[in-house]
């Protein structure tokens, strides 16, 4: 059986990597590319992860992903409580009737 030949990966990029150079197999004796990540992050990946998409990022994907989550929900957060003032302010308008679905119902002022 023949040995297949060495890949280069050098410079390739995959997402958020770029392979830097090659570097010392794992523990398990997979063969490892140094990368650099677009965060700055610099990281030994296994080869099989870099040509099967399985690395994505160093964890910096998750963390903005996380951080993008908490900044939606400061908005939601933000506007319900304009909104409670902006009904506290405006009792008459604050007319709330329980509708049979369970849902509160705002009606105006009666005429």
């Amino acid at each position: 059986m023949k040995a297949r030949p060495p890949v280069d990966l050098t410079g390739q990029v995959y997402g958020r990597l770029t392979t830097i150079a090659a570097a010392p197999r794992s523990e398990k004796g997979e063969k490892c590319w140094l990368c650099r990540f677009t965060c700055g992050t610099e990281k030994a990946i296994p080869q099989w992860k870099l040509l099967g998409n399985k690395a994505k990022s160093c964890g910096c994907l998750a963390r903005e992903r996380q951080a993008a989550w908490g900044q939606a929900q400061k908005l939601k957060f933000a506007q319900a409580r304009q909104q409670q003032e902006r009904s506290e302010q405006q009792p008459e308008y604050q007319q709330q009737h329980q509708s049979g679905t369970g849902r509160l119902r705002l009606f105006g002022p009666k005429n």
